[in-house]
């Protein structure tokens, strides 16, 4: 894992991920697909490219990528995990071997909220 940079403030230690609960359920209902989609279209998700260091993580693990780079982005606000109920907060690294899930910066990434242009879901 990477060594956090000296002089420089993070975030909490806070992940977004699919919970486990829903995620058998989701896979067949078509709501993981779309809502990775919305969250790659709103973060960078090129880690998760073929080749990439999160390029083999199965769907479940592509998942949570897609939704932490999303909910890092939007400055850990607690709606920014929630993608349509199947998102959770968790207080564990959720990275997975050579893939790492970041923690933002403070003070980077988040958009205010009035200039934020992705639409949720309904």
């Amino acid at each position: 894992m990477p060594v956090p940079a000296r002089c420089v403030e993070y975030r909490p230690r806070r992940w977004c991920m699919l919970n486990p609960i829903s995620a058998g359920d989701v896979r067949a209902g078509g709501r993981l697909a779309d809502n990775v989609g919305y969250a790659c279209s709103c973060a960078d998700c090129t880690a998760l490219g073929y080749g990439c260091s999160c390029g083999a993580l199965d769907a479940c693990g592509t998942a949570s990528y897609a939704f932490n780079a999303y909910y890092q982005v939007h400055g850990q606000v607690e709606s920014a995990c929630d993608f349509q109920g199947i998102g959770v907060v968790v207080h564990e690294d959720a990275s997975q071997g050579a893939c790492n899930f970041s923690v933002q910066l403070v003070g980077s990434g988040a958009p205010a909220l009035a200039s934020v242009s992705c639409v949720a879901f309904t």
